[in-house]
């Protein structure tokens, strides 16, 4: 198993598995932790390479989010009966996908009665979607890679421009989205961090390098939206 989460009720389990080159496969199973002896159901057709999350939604028990090396990030309805039936939507980044989850609840997301089905990836290749994990769901938000701007970077704080005459990224990678996915916190692998806004599409707004204490490359971020920090 490469991935796993719990439902917010405590009752579901989910671990997703890496591929399995004999079936070529790879499966999402799950179990009520009540009765782990047996598995409650599991999922094979949905993905084709190795699970990289499995998340459940923070206040739907039985809604699960899953994302894969495949490029294909699923949301599924586990109160189905088959696989089939319980998958709701399917999102395709087109590249390996290395990080998922949902997006709180958030006014600036409109029609608000979808803003608790928005979900995230991160791919591979710094790519980033914003997307509403439901049937017929629209594309809020799509990212190939990290903006390439005219003005500083984050190297040195001037622009730099590679052999071919291309001025480089705006960040090296990724951490995750903050607020509503309207903004990323993006960073060096110097350990550096700063916040990109999607939505002015400026340079980023680097934060004290005193402040964030690291040295390296940063892996994961929380954002806790009750206190903006």
């Amino acid at each position: 198993m490469s991935t796993a989460d719990i439902s917010c009720d405590g009752l579901l389990l989910c671990a997703g598995a890496e591929l399995d080159s004999a079936n070529q496969d790879a499966r999402i199973v799950f179990w009520d932790r009540r009765f782990p002896t047996a598995p409650l159901g599991c999922y094979s057709d949905s993905h084709q390479d190795s699970l990289a999350r499995v998340r459940f939604h923070p206040s739907r028990s039985r809604r699960l989010l899953t994302a894969s090396l495949d490029g294909l990030a699923c949301s599924f309805d586990l109160t189905a009966e088959c696989e089939d039936d319980a998958l709701v939507f399917t999102y395709n980044a087109g590249c390996g996908i290395h990080g998922a989850d949902w997006i709180a609840a958030d006014s600036d997301l409109q029609p608000a009665q979808l803003a608790e089905s928005v979900a995230y990836v991160l791919t591979g290749q710094e790519g980033y979607a914003l997307f509403e994990a439901e049937e017929l769901g629209d594309t809020l938000i799509e990212l190939d890679r990290l903006p390439v701007l005219g003005g500083p970077t984050i190297h040195d704080d001037a622009s730099e421009e590679a052999d071919d005459g291309v001025t480089s990224r705006v960040a090296d990678y990724i951490v995750g989205p903050l607020t509503c996915g309207h903004h990323l916190l993006v960073g060096q692998h110097s350990g550096r961090l700063g916040v990109l806004s999607l939505k002015q599409q400026t340079a980023p707004v680097w934060l004290s390098e005193g402040a964030v204490g690291h040295a390296d490359t940063v892996r994961c971020c929380h954002w806790d939206s009750e206190t903006n920090s």
